[in-house]
């Protein structure tokens, strides 16, 4: 249920990150592989960062409830903290993420 909460001011980020995945994920001591599919994912997930904050991140307002969202796993955590405006629709204030 989080995830979709994430996902919406990511745009499908998780498709474009193979890097938690295939050799890039295990431990090389001194030498990580890295080839142009990376790098690639690498250019679109920052284009999505970068998409996501420019259009939708909003100044708090002091008046209005916080809400805060948390995603966790076993070795990390994310959340962002986000208020509803009043047209109704969730922006987020601030991206926090951890490991």
């Amino acid at each position: 249920m989080q995830q979709k909460k994430f996902s919406r001011h990511f745009g499908g980020f998780k498709p474009v990150t193979p890097l938690k995945s295939g050799p890039a994920a295990k431990r090389i001591q001194n030498r990580v592989p890295w080839t142009e599919v990376h790098s690639l994912a690498l250019a679109q997930l920052k284009e999505a960062l970068i998409n996501a904050t420019n259009t939708r991140l909003s100044v708090p307002d002091f008046n209005r409830t916080f809400n805060v969202h948390v995603d966790t796993s076993d070795s990390s955590i994310a959340d962002y903290l986000g208020q509803v405006t009043n047209d109704d629709v969730e922006c987020p204030l601030a991206f926090l993420v951890s490991n």
